[in-house]
């Protein structure tokens, strides 16, 4: 099997080759180069902030301005030379999962052609698998664009739809609900795996309606749905009550006191309602974007959620497919990676033993070697 650090280096070495000192520099020094994934992947950020106005949107209360959206300031190939830098990241279709739209919509009009380049950029140079989660309307012209780019598989779009009649109030500066539903059809006629994400889950909107968006997903082509849960502190509420929204329900499941920071709010029988829909309607249910992510590109869950609660058994079959690597050949790609640092001292099919000799790369390691070998690591 094709050894991804090994890979990794030398794809490094080959941009260092061609970009020019000054852009190596600033690829370095990037977050790109340094972030740690999340449970979804490592976030992309294309652009930063977000005109949406959406009411649940959390992106304010982590600094960022709900007012613009501005393109960041990378290249295509910068991108890539900062992923690669990163300790944490695995390049390969088997590598880390790449997670656009956490701080911005990457198809907002002023966002969407750096989202474009990177996206571009990384199926050409990385392989890695790319989600992007939208609420904007993507055209059969855009959808043919990126299906050409992406025949082979490898993308996953989120069509992010919570409400159905009340949609303008809650998400007042993105597309139309009709619209949405259309992008999904659009999507999906060009070949592209395309997933209702339905993050948040409202307590105010009613079974019955999230049963009509699931069918109208449905027959316009979307594979699955990903359902999501609401977090709020007092500001997001105030704005949900300023737009004429009911607050009382959402106030009866807070995890907490309600102050400034951010409390999930208890959702499993919400979720297991919207399962259970799915299963009717013939659409495939995730607990995680990244499971319809994995499906999407025909590999085991980047976070391995086969191994928790969060899997739903769904056709993917993880287990089956988590890569055959023996002892020697993961020292061999850790030693790459970290030179003297760490050591496996033993591997099952389900979990991965370390040694460590610097205790600084502990993190590193574990996400490094879960990705490679989709199993749960331990220290020694």
């Amino acid at each position: 099997m094709e050894n991804p650090i090994g890979v990794k280096l030398k794809l490094k070495a080959s941009l260092e080759a061609k970009l020019p000192k000054n852009s190596t520099d600033r690829a370095r020094k990037d977050w790109h180069a340094r972030r740690r994934p999340r449970p979804c992947g490592l976030t992309v950020h294309p652009g930063i902030g977000c005109t949406g106005g959406c009411v649940y949107c959390y992106v304010p209360e982590l600094g960022f301005d709900m007012g613009v959206a501005v393109p960041y300031g990378l290249t295509g190939l910068e991108l890539v030379y900062a992923l690669l830098c990163n300790p944490y990241f695995v390049p390969g279709g088997m590598g880390t999962f790449l997670a656009f739209g956490s701080v911005t919509d990457p198809f907002l009009p002023g966002v969407r052609e750096k989202s474009l380049e990177y996206a571009f950029a990384v199926k050409k140079r990385l392989g890695n698998p790319v989600q992007m989660a939208t609420k904007q309307f993507i055209s059969e012209e855009l959808a043919s664009h990126l299906g050409k780019r992406f025949e082979r598989g490898g993308l996953n779009v989120l069509i992010t739809i919570v409400a159905k009649n009340n949609w303008k109030r809650i998400e007042p500066n993105v597309a139309s609900y009709e619209q949405r539903i259309e992008t999904i059809r659009n999507l999906t006629r060009h070949g592209l795996k395309a997933s209702l994400f339905l993050r948040p889950l409202l307590p105010f909107v009613d079974l019955e309606e999230v049963e009509e968006i699931l069918r109208d997903a449905k027959e316009a082509g979307a594979f699955s749905v990903v359902a999501g849960s609401l977090m709020v502190n007092d500001r997001i509420l105030k704005r949900m009550k300023k737009a004429g929204l009911d607050t009382s329900l959402v106030r009866k499941r807070i995890v907490g006191p309600l102050n400034r920071r951010l409390r999930s709010i208890r959702s499993r029988d919400l979720k297991k309602d919207v399962e259970n829909l799915a299963k009717e309607l013939g659409l495939l249910f995730f607990n995680s974007a990244c499971c319809s992510l994995a499906y999407a590109s025909g590999v085991p869950c980047w976070g391995i959620c086969w191994t928790s609660s969060f899997c739903v058994n769904c056709p993917n079959a993880c287990r089956e497919k988590v890569p055959n690597y023996g002892l020697d050949e993961v020292n061999s790609m850790l030693n790459l990676a970290f030179p003297g640092k760490a050591t496996v001292v033993d591997m099952d099919p389900e979990s991965v033993k370390v040694r460590l000799a610097d205790k600084g790369v502990k993190e590193a390691v574990r996400v490094l070697l879960r990705t490679i070998t989709r199993r749960i690591v331990s220290f020694a």
